[in-house]
């Protein structure tokens, strides 16, 4: 109902999309970059983590508007890595018998911030003098099969913690049907011993705050 185009005559236009339905975060982008996509003061954020946010960027027509996409999934994993770019590898413990340290990674919870932390640390990892333990934690009991739907070739035996030749270590171990604050998870989570570096992330701030309490203690046992 508002004509936005008499504000863009005297100074930039900014549009910022951040519902919290993606679907129609996208569509109301859509319907901005028909109606103000000319000009060129304008400048739209979409925030999405969507394929659809992703199709609609990389498919759109040559606008004057500038059009941005924010992932904010992506967005927050790469600024917790690289604000304290280090800590992966300070906290790697040295494997005795060839001077290779191991990133021993624990991710519980693999919703968007699992996944994009799951891809990055997979690449992140890849550096000289280190190998990538990875261990996944989920409540879905098909966790794995999604996994492999979505990176096949790291999971699969040919790759997944075997030594290749010029190529980096990794291993990924994948814990589906995994509900926190249960013995299952507790015992499993006591078989990492060398647990170095820890993501939770289940989409509640209560839950996380719980499990990251009882995660101390079973690694405060085991010293």
């Amino acid at each position: 109902d508002m004509n936005f185009k008499k504000h863009a005559i005297y100074g930039s236009l900014y549009f910022f999309i951040t519902g919290e339905n993606d679907t129609e975060n996208v569509n109301q982008a859509i319907a901005l970059i028909r109606e103000y996509g000319e000009l060129e003061k304008a400048n739209l954020y979409l925030f999405s983590d969507s394929a659809s946010g992703e199709l609609l960027m990389s498919n759109i027509e040559s606008h004057k508007m500038k059009i941005r996409r924010i992932d904010e999934s992506f967005a927050l994993i790469q600024r917790t890595l690289y604000e304290n770019p280090t800590a992966v590898f300070d906290s790697a413990r040295e494997v005795a018998e060839n001077g290779d340290k191991i990133i021993s990674a624990v991710i519980v919870g693999m919703g968007g911030y699992g996944r994009e932390m799951f891809k990055t640390l997979l690449w992140y990892g890849q550096m000289d003098g280190y190998r990538l333990h990875l261990h996944v934690f989920d409540q879905s009991e098909n966790i794995e099969q999604e996994l492999k739907y979505l990176c096949p070739e790291i999971l699969s035996e040919q790759y997944n913690g075997k030594y290749v030749p010029g190529e980096a270590f990794y291993s990924v171990k994948v814990h589906g049907g995994m509900r926190v604050g249960t013995e299952k998870f507790a015992n499993a989570l006591a078989k990492i011993t060398d647990a170095s570096f820890v993501l939770i992330s289940l989409g509640n701030d209560d839950l996380n705050v719980q499990t990251a309490t009882g995660m101390r203690v079973i690694f405060e046992r085991m010293k």
